[in-house]
């Protein structure tokens, strides 16, 4: 576990242990050798958002986002703004590169065809693409899911939880440093629209930023 994260996460809480906030909230045991299986149960619901039968709250934010990045002429800006509000709740990032994965896995035909005509999709920039897509719309969308089945709520509530519970899914569920899967890569290769400094904003994974309770 960060020593350092850990810390800042006591202090914001009054000195508490991470594990007591975990509990206290009734955050689930999550079993990762089962998440995968679990993801196909809410496949239904991503082909709903792609096909546009449901609207999802995160486009709006990611369109918001993409279009701030898009006017602003500070690199340093740009970047400190270039992930906000992509998150997986208490499954931190290493939960959400696996609902990543699993999403350009099933719906990489999808994906590519509507590169070709989603503006988002289409977009460059930091935050725009394909992957940028997925991170900020698909991954919370399948998140929720999750959370709804463990925490027995309803959609409301699970997006409550799913923004309160970020600090601390990045604590517990950290992802480790890995190489992008090379199923993105070749995805993002054969969507892209612009030049290849799209491609490498793309493909690099969110950094995300500890925020005190």
């Amino acid at each position: 576990m960060n020593l350092r994260l850990q810390e800042k996460f006591c202090q914001a809480h009054k000195s508490r242990t991470a594990d007591d906030v975990w509990l206290d909230r009734g955050y689930p045991k999550i079993d990762w050798s089962a998440l995968r299986s679990r993801l196909d149960a809410h496949q239904d619901h991503i082909h709903a958002v792609l096909d546009g039968d449901y609207e999802s709250p995160y486009y709006k934010q990611h369109a918001k986002v993409v279009t701030d990045i898009k006017n602003r002429s500070n690199t340093a800006a740009v970047a400190s703004g270039r992930f906000t509000g992509l998150r997986a709740g208490y499954y931190g990032t290493k939960g959400e590169k696996i609902m990543a994965e699993n999403i350009i896995q099933t719906f990489s035909d999808k994906l590519r065809s509507l590169s070709r005509t989603d503006p988002l999709m289409a977009s460059g920039g930091a935050s725009g693409g394909v992957s940028g897509y997925v991170h900020a719309i698909l991954v919370p969308e399948m998140a929720l899911g999750l959370i709804m089945e463990d925490m027995n709520c309803d959609r409301d509530k699970a997006q409550v939880i799913l923004a309160d519970s970020a600090d601390i899914g990045e604590l517990f569920n950290a992802e480790e440093d890995e190489k992008v899967p090379q199923v993105e890569i070749d995805l993002l290769e054969t969507s892209r629209v612009n030049d290849d400094s799209e491609i490498i904003y793309a493909t690099q994974k969110p950094r995300k930023q500890f925020r005190k309770a």
